[in-house]
């Protein structure tokens, strides 16, 4: 079946003539499933879910349903991989036009910074780790399988988006999937379901407004991607479990590198790296300094409990500098 993934054949073949139409693709998508997935299946299973629940997120869903159970009756392929069972469901404008669903770059989120999505891959991607894939949406329902895809028009319209799949992936990251998703910080007016179980809404302990930081576009007159500065607010929650985390408009990224118990989220698309679970050190760097001053009685607390300045503080005078002056009494003190 991989090799049936591999090949892109031009073409579709259409049906349906006073019926329902139905168009048939001879492969998924035009791109190289089995190289993508095998990039892909090397992240935890949390990473790579969490594109369903993006998907969601930008397209304005106000409910979404996620459940991932292993297959019953399904053993481990010739690669030792296993095989999970996974839905993602939500009330989101859907697609009208089911072609784009199966054409890296064909969406606009990456036109805008408030939103997750790349050029279209993170459903792509969850997809090329499949067995097997059905999409319903609008008017339409999209089936992913050993002989290639499906487009079919349906008379039953749904709401939003629906997708069901059968994944191969290793397993690394089931048992943590419950955690993962709990550190997730959802906008407000969103309800998110895991597996049955309601993801609670964290609620920010500060805003921080107007921060400079980098963040990546899509310029279509110019047709070129762009990195360029821009002010954003930034969220500070009290942090989840173990180390403090960045993240994308509520996405879990990357580590933040500060020792303050406090998950930082950025409310706008960030640089990551083509994976989309690392961001450049200088970003980071950067992020944290420009949150110093505004953190500076939390640094007091550190300070008073653990008898020590933490390193982005003791290492950095730039930061130093940038504490209040009751922090910098107490980092003289200290």
């Amino acid at each position: 079946m991989a090799a049936l993934w591999m090949k892109s054949e031009a073409g579709a073949t259409r049906l349906g003539k006073g019926k329902l139409a139905m168009t048939i693709h001879k492969d998924w998508f035009g791109v190289d499933i089995k190289k993508r997935a095998a990039r892909i299946r090397s992240h935890p299973l949390g990473h790579i879910l969490k594109e369903g629940l993006s998907n969601s997120l930008d397209a304005g869903a106000t409910a979404v349903s996620m459940v991932c159970t292993p297959a019953d009756g399904k053993r481990r392929d010739g690669d030792g991989l296993r095989a999970f069972e996974f839905t993602c469901t939500d009330d989101g404008r859907g697609c009208d036009d089911p072609e784009i669903l199966r054409r890296v770059g064909s969406t606009t989120s990456d036109l805008h910074a408030e939103t997750r999505g790349r050029f279209g891959q993170g459903l792509i991607d969850l997809i090329a780790v499949s067995e097997s894939a059905e999409i319903r949406t609008l008017g339409h329902r999209i089936v992913f399988d050993k002989d290639g895809c499906r487009i079919t028009a349906v008379r039953n319209r749904v709401n939003g988006l629906a997708l069901t799949l059968t994944l191969r992936h290793g397993g690394e990251g089931f048992g943590e999937l419950d955690d993962y998703f709990d550190r997730v910080i959802l906008p407000e007016g969103v309800a998110l379901t895991f597996s049955g179980r309601e993801i609670g809404r964290r609620v920010p302990k500060r805003l921080v407004a107007g921060v400079k930081l980098t963040t990546v576009l899509y310029d279509p007159t110019k047709d070129c991607v762009r990195r360029c500065q821009r002010p954003t607010t930034v969220e500070i929650h009290p942090q989840h479990d173990g180390s403090p985390m960045i993240h994308e408009l509520g996405i879990p990224v990357d580590a933040a590198p500060w020792k303050l118990p406090y998950d930082i989220n950025v409310l706008q698309k960030t640089p990551l790296d083509t994976d989309r679970n690392m961001l450049p050190d200088r970003y980071k760097d950067k992020l944290v300094s420009d949150l110093v001053g505004p953190m500076s009685d939390a640094y007091i607390e550190y300070m008073d409990e653990h008898g020590g300045a933490p390193a982005e503080i003791k290492d950095d005078r730039g930061n130093a500098a940038s504490l209040s002056d009751d922090a910098k009494r107490k980092l003289v003190a200290t």
